[in-house]
């Protein structure tokens, strides 16, 4: 049950991302991921596509955060998982 409640938590982890500006560098974004606790997630592998192209992936840190930087105008998705969750 709690498996499920992390996936659940990390599946939806784009309503609960806050993201800001990588510092000193106006082209990406840094995001944090959450648990069911309201607890930065360590260890959670955050994918980033574009046009249904893998283009980057990141590791949160004991924070939580995961950033990208150099990226171009336009829209991106991004998966979020960890292993040992369905």
């Amino acid at each position: 049950m709690k498996r499920s409640a992390l996936f659940i938590v990390l599946l939806f982890a784009c309503l609960v991302v806050y993201g800001q500006p990588a510092a000193n560098d106006t082209s990406g974004f840094t995001l944090t991921v959450i648990n069911e606790r309201a607890e930065p997630a360590n260890g959670v592998i955050v994918e980033l596509w574009k046009d249904s192209r893998l283009l980057k992936t990141a590791i949160t840190d004991a924070k939580g955060s995961a950033g990208f930087t150099r990226l171009s105008d336009g829209s991106y998705s991004f998966t979020v998982s960890h292993t040992g969750y369905k």
